[in-house]
């Protein structure tokens, strides 16, 4: 990952990927944002991404971690137009998308 000047972790739960994040990138201004404990489920989730693409500014990289089985990658392609697995595993795929010009 580039240089982070903000990183923003949706959907933060408890916080361990952006306090990893954080520790990595200490330069950065790290956000944490969740709707509440009953944040769960796609709708919210595609909801976050579109807010997400709403906000990037040009260049700027959105990661996803998410259940494989959700299948966000397609949702994320309709909206940034691209999506690349970082890594993943049988449960789990982390994406990478980056917001290009508006």
């Amino acid at each position: 990952m580039s240089e982070a000047r903000d990183i923003v972790d949706l959907g933060c739960g408890n916080g361990v990927v952006g306090l990893k994040s954080a520790a990595q990138h200490p330069n950065a201004t790290v956000h944490f944002v969740d709707e509440s404990f009953m944040a769960v489920g796609d709708q919210i989730a595609k909801r976050l991404f579109r807010q997400a693409h709403t906000v990037l500014r040009p260049g700027s990289e959105l990661w996803v971690i998410g259940n494989r089985h959700l299948g966000y990658h397609v949702t994320l392609k309709r909206l940034f137009g691209n999506a690349d697995v970082v890594a993943c595993n049988a449960k789990f795929v982390i994406l990478r998308v980056v917001r290009r010009s508006k």
